[in-house]
Formats: C-alpha cells, sequence, structure tokens
C-alpha cells in the first residue's frame, strides 16, 4: 500500500508554517521513518519501472544526465504543469529517503560544475517557490538537487519507498481551479532544520527559522 503524504491547506502552510522570504529546506517529512519526502517527473516507462522495481533506474532511464530531485511539492507542480507540461512529464514519482542519505546528498552538493574530467555528484539550485496557480513567490526559494554518479547512487540505496503521485494530481489540481488558494490542499511540508552552520553557509541558505506555530 502505498503512503501519501497527509495534506493541509496551501493558505494555511504559507501563513503559519512557512518562511516568508529566504532560502529554506521545506518538506514533507515522515517521522516514523525518518524520511523526507521529494519528486520528479518522469515519462511513462521510467515511472512504471521505477514503482514496479521501488528504485529508479529502469525502463529507459538514462545514467549519462542528471535528475533533479525538489523537496517542494508545488516547485514540481510548477516545473512539470501538473503533469501536463510535455511527454517525458506524465507522471510524478514522489521518493520517500531517508533523511541520512538527504543530508549526505546536501553535504556533496555544490553549485558550479566540477572542473576536469571528475563530474560533480549533486548540483544544488535555488530557484523561486511557486504558489498553486504557478504565480512565482517575490521572496521564498525552493530548493533542487540534481544528482548523477555517486549522487545517484546514495539517492538510490537511500529510497525507502517510490509512490506514484500523479493520481492524486487531478483532485488537488481541481482544487486549484475551484477554490483557488484559499483552500486549496497540498502535501504538509515543514522547515527541515539544517543545524550544521558551516553547511547552510556554504550552501547559502537563510538563519535558522522557527515559526510561531507548528
Amino acid at each position: 500500500m502505498s503512503h501519501y503524504p497527509s495534506y493541509e491547506p496551501y493558505l494555511t502552510q504559507s501563513t503559519l508554517h512557512w518562511p516568508p522570504e529566504g532560502r529554506y529546506v521545506y518538506g514533507h517529512v515522515d517521522h516514523e521513518r525518518e524520511c523526507i519526502l521529494v519528486y520528479q517527473a518522469y515519462n511513462n516507462q521510467i515511472a512504471d519501472a521505477a514503482v514496479q522495481d521501488q528504485r529508479l533506474g529502469g525502463g529507459g532511464f538514462s545514467e549519462n544526465r542528471m535528475t533533479w530531485i525538489k523537496p517542494n511539492f508545488l516547485w514540481m507542480m510548477y516545473r512539470c504543469g501538473w503533469a501536463t507540461k510535455d511527454a517525458n512529464q506524465t507522471r510524478v514519482l514522489g521518493f520517500y529517503l531517508k533523511l541520512d542519505a538527504f543530508f549526505q546528498l546536501l553535504r556533496l552538493a555544490s553549485f558550479e560544475p566540477a572542473a576536469g574530467p571528475v563530474k560533480d555528484p549533486v548540483r544544488i539550485q535555488w530557484d523561486p517557490d511557486h504558489g498553486p496557480e504557478g504565480v512565482k513567490h517575490p521572496f521564498r526559494k525552493a530548493l533542487q538537487l540534481g544528482l548523477r554518479g555517486d549522487g545517484l547512487r546514495i539517492f538510490r540505496e537511500g529510497t525507502v519507498e517510490v509512490v506514484d503521485m500523479t493520481p492524486e494530481l487531478e483532485k488537488l489540481k481541481a482544487g486549484v481551479e475551484v477554490e483557488g488558494r484559499q483552500s486549496v490542499l497540498v502535501p504538509v511540508e515543514r522547515v527541515v532544520p539544517v543545524d550544521d552552520e558551516e553547511l547552510r553557509k556554504r550552501l547559502r541558505m537563510a538563519e535558522f527559522y522557527q515559526p510561531d506555530k507548528q
């Protein structure tokens, strides 16, 4: 049985639990399994193989290209157009990734391509956060990590479960179209603390954020 995330209204999370500005890691955390849920969109062949095998790599998946994972659901929805953008992004998968593996990827992350023949295993990128309608947030940034080589290996070894989020998208997107941002439901996401001050500085993250309410 697939473990889909729990949901809360977007406006509640955006105003009470998410920072109004800055670069933070925030996503859906399964505390019982000590995992964070990260997303990527693929074509049908890659998605079918990943769900069946419970790991990424089959169905024609290319080892030569970076695959970009995103812990923020609405950034994924903006990037793939709610799984309608093109044939290579028709299926959105959620990967429950062990937090230890996620932090290992953060420690390996770099902003610039590595010089020389050895390619960087993890690339970090901060992009504007987006609302349910795809509107860019003026101040808050969302994280994505590009993986290949050792980064992809760590990701695969740390994946606990692969879930196909695509069936959930239709009803969630309908909420955007009917109810607007006031009531639309999105996965419960909270700021994931990064306690290592040196790592926060290297990844150009904002200071630790503690919302008024959990």
